[in-house]
Order: structure tokens, then sequence, then C-alpha cells
């Protein structure tokens, strides 16, 4: 009994490695793509250009590097870009309203 239990182990093991180690060796090439953020944004909006989180997480990454032109075109670029650019100008138009009345109450 205690022979079999050993060789039930040992293939339960063998059977693990022999399915975990193909994703494992799958997964190498995609190493170059995750290196960083921008990588992984560019490679997914190639292969998918539908999809428009990647275009707003690519263009925060640019502004925030100070890189305000790419940013920009990041933002234009994706699907939906025109909701963005109408939600940030009204966003704006709301916090210029909202300075001057602060800036005529304190005069």
């Amino acid at each position: 009994m205690l022979i079999f239990r050993h060789f039930k182990i040992r293939a339960a093991t063998v059977a693990l490695a022999v399915l975990v180690a193909p994703m494992g060796v799958s997964s190498i090439p995609c190493n170059s793509i995750w290196r960083n953020d921008t990588t992984m944004f560019l490679e997914t909006i190639s292969i998918s250009p539908d999809a428009g989180g990647m275009y707003i997480g690519l263009g925060m990454l640019f502004g925030q590097e100070g890189n305000l032109r790419k940013a920009r075109q990041a933002f234009e670029r994706g699907p939906g870009a025109h909701i963005l650019r109408d939600t940030f100008r009204r966003k704006l138009s709301y916090d210029a309203q909202q300075e001057c009345v602060r800036i005529r109450g304190s005069s």
C-alpha cells in the first residue's frame, strides 16, 4: 500500500509539471511586452485598436511624463474620444466659472 501511495504522489507531481511547464515557457515572449506600461499599452493597441482604456492609460502615462503632445494624441485617437473631450471641456468650464466666483467674492 505504501508503494502505491508513493507512486500516486510522484505521478501527480510529474503530471502537474507537464501541465505547468508549457505555460511558463509560453510566457517568455511576453516579457518584452510587459517590460513597462508603455510597451504594454502600445502592444495592446496594435492588437486591439478598439481598446479605449488602453488609449486613456497611454495618455495618462504620457501626461505624467510631461509629454503633453503625445498625451493629447493618445486621448484623441481612442474610441470615445469625443466623450472624453466633452467631459474635460465641461470640467474645465466649471472650474473656470468657480474660479471667477471665488475671485469676484474676494474683491
